[in-house]
């Protein structure tokens, strides 16, 4: 495993991740399950033109390339969700500006370990279980969260999709602040 994994998770899945190099002071978006609900989408994309985050993660569940289309303007991460068709036609638009993982993505920011993926994989309980990540954030249950489960903060923003109660993350690496937007 590469060096900067974290070692302890043991995951069985091949590891499928990203390592930015370190860097500091960021504003993280994070969502999920935007279930290629349009309307939601351009209600999202009013936040994030306010807010300017530095980096947006997408926990997965976009759905079409069309919809993934609608986040160009921004740096973005897209995790795989299980409802993610298309998947061929998904990464070849989602590489054209942003990046995209199959199982889930890591990274290091101002010291702090990050970790997101959708939630369907057995990846989730193992990365919060680990206690290696400062957060971790996921999708797929389309319910709202913010839990701290021993030193690691858990995240989940609901769902854009079908849920009266889904929004965005939004978090300060250099304060260490995590707020939450309804959409």
């Amino acid at each position: 495993m590469p060096p900067w994994h974290g070692g302890s998770p043991g995951f069985k899945s091949r590891p499928v991740h990203y390592k930015l190099r370190e860097v500091f002071a960021l504003k993280i978006a994070i969502i999920s399950d935007t279930h290629d609900n349009v309307a939601r989408v351009e209600k999202l994309l009013a936040v994030l033109k306010l807010e300017s985050p530095d980096l947006l993660i997408h926990c997965g569940d976009v759905v079409s390339p069309r919809t993934a289309d609608m986040f160009k303007d921004f740096k973005t991460v897209f995790v795989k969700g299980n409802c993610d068709g298309e998947v061929q036609g998904l990464k070849a638009k989602i590489q054209s500006f942003g990046s995209f993982y199959p199982e889930y993505f890591e990274t290091v920011i101002d010291g702090k370990k990050l970790f997101a993926t959708h939630g369907h994989l057995p990846v989730l309980k193992q990365a919060i279980e680990s206690g290696d990540y400062w957060i971790v954030a996921h999708g797929h249950t389309h319910q709202f969260k913010k839990e701290l489960h021993g030193k690691t903060l858990v995240l989940n923003p609901g769902a854009l999709y079908d849920s009266d109660f889904g929004g965005v993350f939004f978090i300060d690496t250099k304060t260490g602040s995590v707020t939450f937007k309804q959409v």
